[in-house]
């Protein structure tokens, strides 16, 4: 255990979680968001970056990794033990993947490969329209050589090349390209977000390609602050709270009722009214945060990743109930933090004891913060993990 200092707090590391570090969303009650600022300036050292809007060192795929420098891409294939490394000759901005291709956007182009043909792609210029996106056919000089998981190679980084203004979302097999940067015009013109599907793994399939872009229209001018995506559908968090979807909707995972497809961004109209901060998606679900520190959840909870008090397809957003999850003598003060993948939510939950030594995770004193890390589905369900400790000095 190691102690530190942080506005009066002692802190403790307790346990490394195995999992992305959580990040406060911005608007949580005054009442533990300092609490959890402190706890995070601790943790973030010990645990690995979270894949959020920031553009992360490298991504894991279903053929092993992507990962990338400023003017670098790599794919490293598993079961060969290869990579293919391929020079850009621009500012790597993100990169993105689906099952069998690779997305890269340049500060001026967008490229789109096979991750088994590096050698050939097809490339577009980046400009100030989405419509005016046009894939051309490309030749890319690249570099095999061998590569072992095991090897322990360090993560590619380069975070002078981040951007918030372009992002990629990736399901199985689309790309939707999510564009932040603001069009020529006065200043004063409301920033708008623009969003074009660029890429469908089913277009190449049938033969018809390069895919021709398709401009994805928002109901109303909407400047998106949070975007995640599942198996075959998105969500979109705007910079006022509100939160949108489309793509398949069979399981309930957008959060509209049973819809076979939803091909625009509709709004969540269930959560009218709630500011929402964060969100994540599994593969079939969906997990948003509030301003005041509660989680809603909808979508596919076959395996319990929506909680075991749920139904098996929840249509529409439902509060999560943390008491539950709660060991006896814990106060909930509020979810800090989610992620979702596959099967399977994370939350990340203040807590305070009220009862000396009531929690069977540690010895505690009455009052005592405890950020505790809870997961759900994959069969694990209600399974908490002591993520850290903040005791008062």
């Amino acid at each position: 255990m190691e102690n530190e200092t942080k506005s009066r707090a002692r802190f403790a590391v307790v346990a490394q979680p195995e999992t992305d570090c959580p990040r406060p969303p911005p608007g949580i009650r005054s009442g533990f968001l300092s609490i959890y600022q402190s706890i995070s300036f601790f943790v973030q050292p010990f645990c690995c970056e979270k894949k959020d809007w920031g553009r992360p060192a490298s991504s894991k795929t279903w053929f092993g990794e992507v990962a990338w420098s400023k003017d670098d891409v790599i794919v490293r294939h598993d079961w060969q033990e290869v990579e293919d490394v391929a020079r850009v000759d621009d500012v790597v901005l993100t990169v993105g993947s689906t099952h069998l291709f690779v997305v890269v956007v340049t500060k001026s182009s967008v490229y789109v490969f096979r991750e088994d043909d590096v050698s050939r792609c097809w490339y577009s210029r980046l400009t100030e329209k989405a419509e005016d996106l046009r894939f051309q056919s490309h030749q890319w000089e690249y570099i095999r050589r061998d590569w072992k998981k095991e090897d322990d190679q360090e993560a590619l980084k380069d975070p002078k090349t981040s951007s918030s203004d372009v992002r990629l979302l990736c399901t199985d097999e689309r790309v939707l390209f999510v564009d932040n940067r603001r069009p020529p015009g006065p200043a004063s013109d409301p920033k708008t977000s623009r969003l074009a599907l660029i890429h469908d793994d089913s277009i190449y399939r049938r033969g018809a390609f390069p895919f021709v872009p398709i401009v994805v229209p928002f109901p109303y001018p909407v400047e998106v602050a949070k975007a995640d995506s599942g198996r075959d559908f998105f969500v979109l968090l705007d910079v006022t709270g509100a939160v949108f979807a489309f793509g398949t909707g069979t399981r309930g995972e957008l959060g509209v009722g049973m819809v076979r497809r939803v091909d625009e961004p509709v709004l969540v109209e269930a959560l009218d009214g709630i500011r929402i901060v964060d969100i994540a998606c599994g593969g079939w679900h969906t997990l948003a945060l509030t301003e005041s520190g509660d989680v809603y959840v909808w979508g596919w909870n076959h395996q319990g990743q929506l909680g075991e008090d749920k139904n098996p397809t929840e249509l529409f957003p439902t509060p999560v109930d943390i008491g539950v999850l709660l060991a006896a003598g814990d106060v909930e003060e509020g979810v800090v933090g989610i992620s979702a993948d596959g099967n399977s939510s994370t939350l990340d939950v203040s807590t305070r004891s009220s009862i000396v030594g009531a929690s069977p995770h540690r010895d505690a004193e009455a009052d005592d913060i405890v950020l505790r890390r809870f997961v759900l589905g994959n069969n694990n369900s209600n399974q908490s993990q002591l993520y850290a400790q903040l005791d008062k000095s």
